[in-house]
C-alpha cells in the first residue's frame, strides 16, 4: 500500500494540527509494516525535515489553500498514484484521483459556535469539512465527541467513521531538571508561586472566563499569581482590557508568545495548570501538563473530561463559583495533587503515536490499501 498524508499543516509556526500530523507521520515511518509512506509538504514551509521511512512530495500549496486543493491537488496525487490519500485538515479534492480518499475533521467548532473562528476560516472549513463528510471514503476525527457531533452534523454514516485518538511523544514525559525550570523561572520573571494558562489566547479558550474565576477566588483567599501564556489567535478581542478590568490585575501577567524550548519548564514550575477551554476536538496541552505530573484542572465542556478522565479537576467554567471554587481546590488540596503527580502520566501514557499510528494502518488496510 502507498499512502499520502497531507501534512500542508506542518510549517516553521505550525499549531496543534501541525504538531499532531508530524508526530504522526514520524511514526508511520517507523512502523510502516513495510507500506510506502509519502508526506506532503508546503515547499516553501518544511524547512529542513527528514524523517526515517518517509518520502516527501513538495508543492506549491499552503494549510488552507481553497485554490489548490481544488485545482492542483487532484493532478499531483493522480502522478504520485497512492493508494490512500489521508488530509490532515479536514478537507478532499472534489475531483478523485486516488482509490481511497480520506480526511480529518478534527472538530466542527466552526458550525457549533462560528463566533469563536474568524469569518473567511469558517466558511471555509464550514464548506469543505461537509463536502469531506460527504463524499469522503472515509472520515477520521479524534474524540469521541468530535465523532458524535460530526454525526449530527453532517448525517455521517457512522461505518464511515473512525476515531482515533492524538498521541504524545515520549519527550513530553522528560522532566526539565531544577537549572533548566530555573532558567525559564528568570527568563520571565516569573512569581513565586502561580497557576498557568499556556496556549492561543482566543475566545473559545475561556480566557475571559477564568479572569472572572480568578478574581472570585483571589476573594476567597487565593494567594497565587495567574500567569497567562501564549500569542493570541481566533477572533480579534481586547486581552490587555480584559486583564485591566478584572479588578486583580496586579495578579496577572500575560507572557505572549512562550518559545517551544521554555514549554515544559513553565509547565513544570507551575502550581497549577489551567486549560478552561469552552470547545476542543481533543485537547493536548492538559495532557502535556499531565505526563510532568503537573496537577491539572480543565472546563466541562466538549471532549476535555473524555481526554483527562479522572486524572485531572474538571469544573464548569461558566459557572464562576464552582470553577473559582475548583481554582482554590487545584492549588491547596494536598490529597489530589499528590494524586495528581502520578495519575497524570499514567493517563497521559494511555496516548501513544504508536497506537493511533497502527490504527490508522488498520483503517487503510481494511479500507482496500493493502
Amino acid at each position: 500500500m502507498h499512502l499520502a498524508v497531507d501534512c500542508r499543516s506542518v510549517h516553521p509556526h505550525m499549531g496543534g494540527i501541525g504538531r499532531a500530523a508530524l508526530d504522526l507521520v514520524q511514526i508511520l515511518g517507523a512502523r510502516s509494516r513495510g507500506h510506502q509512506i509519502t508526506m506532503i509538504v508546503a515547499a516553501d514551509r518544511i524547512g529542513e525535515v527528514a524523517i526515517k521511512g518517509v518520502h516527501f512530495l513538495p508543492v506549491d500549496g499552503a494549510m488552507i489553500d481553497e485554490r489548490y486543493d481544488q485545482f492542483h491537488l487532484p493532478s499531483a496525487l493522480e502522478q504520485l498514484a497512492p493508494d490512500v490519500y489521508l488530509n490532515t485538515t479536514f478537507a478532499v479534492p472534489a475531483i478523485k484521483t486516488t482509490t481511497i480518499q480520506a480526511s480529518i475533521i478534527h472538530d466542527v467548532v466552526f458550525e457549533d459556535h462560528p463566533e469563536y473562528v474568524e469569518p473567511h476560516l469558517c466558511r471555509y472549513l464550514s464548506r469543505w469539512s461537509r463536502f469531506a463528510a460527504e463524499q469522503a471514503d472515509h472520515v477520521l476525527t479524534v474524540s469521541d465527541h468530535a465523532r458524535e457531533r460530526i454525526q449530527q452534523v453532517y448525517g455521517v454514516d457512522p461505518s464511515r467513521i473512525t476515531r482515533i485518538y492524538n498521541g504524545l511523544s515520549p519527550h513530553c514525559f522528560e522532566c526539565p531538571d531544577r537549572s533548566e525550570v530555573g532558567r525559564v523561572r528568570a527568563k520571565h520573571s516569573l512569581p513565586p508561586s502561580f497557576l498557568l494558562f499556556l496556549g492561543s489566547l482566543e475566545i473559545k479558550k475561556g480566557v475571559v472566563e477564568l479572569l472572572k474565576a480568578f478574581r472570585k477566588a483571589c476573594d476567597l483567599g487565593l494567594s497565587e499569581s495567574l500567569v497567562l501564556a501564549g500569542g493570541k489567535g481566533g477572533p480579534e478581542f481586547d486581552l490587555e482590557a480584559e486583564i485591566r478590568n478584572s479588578g486583580v490585575r496586579d495578579r496577572v501577567r500575560a507572557l505572549g508568545f512562550v518559545d517551544e524550548r521554555d514549554k515544559k519548564a513553565l509547565l513544570k514550575a507551575s502550581r497549577l495548570f489551567i486549560y478552561p477551554s469552552l470547545y476542543e476536538g481533543f485537547g493536548l496541552p492538559p495532557l502535556e501538563a499531565m505526563a510532568l505530573g503537573v496537577p491539572t484542572l480543565v472546563s466541562d465542556q466538549t471532549s476535555l473530561p473524555e481526554i483527562v478522565g479522572n486524572a485531572a479537576l474538571v469544573a464548569p467554567v461558566k459557572d464562576t463559583e464552582e470553577f473559582s471554587q475548583a481554582l482554590v481546590r487545584g492549588a491547596r488540596d494536598d490529597v489530589f495533587r499528590h494524586r495528581a503527580a502520578s495519575a497524570g502520566p499514567a493517563r497521559a501514557r494511555q496516548f501513544t503515536w504508536e497506537r493511533s499510528a497502527d490504527e490508522l494502518l488498520d483503517l487503510c488496510e481494511r479500507l482496500g490499501g493493502s
